[in-house]
């Protein structure tokens, strides 16, 4: 999961979404409230150009929920989501982030990329 995390491997990341199923994820995603909550790209696309959508507002208000658990995950889940997404520490500070990028599917080249992170200081 770390390494699928750091480079964004999208092969693991469909084959868990399709164990996970459609279903749980329809009853997850508004409960969490991420993005505009659509699903209908299907369970392996959803999150890839497709339907589900989220601003980067919204994204920065997810993270700030998921520091202060304020999300409907459990804790042990969290951890590991912040874990994974630790860059490095320099003291008491810790650095999380998380890169991502969208495609011109035609020419397979990259049209957008974008970093979203926090910084944490214990």
């Amino acid at each position: 999961m770390r390494s699928a995390f750091a480079t964004s491997c999208v092969w693991y990341y469909q084959a868990l979404a399709t164990r996970i199923g459609l279903e749980r994820y329809q009853r997850i995603i508004p409960k969490a409230g991420y993005g505009n909550h659509d699903l209908t790209g299907g369970v392996t696309q959803f999150w890839l150009q497709s339907s589900l959508s989220i601003s980067p507002d919204e994204q920065v208000e997810f993270l700030r929920r998921l520091h202060a658990r304020m999300l409907p995950f459990a804790a042990t889940s969290v951890d590991t989501v912040l874990d994974i997404m630790t860059l490095s520490r320099a003291g008491q500070t810790v650095f999380r982030g998380k890169t991502g990028s969208a495609f011109d599917t035609r020419k397979n080249v990259p049209i957008l990329g974008w970093f979203i992170g926090s910084v944490r200081m214990a």
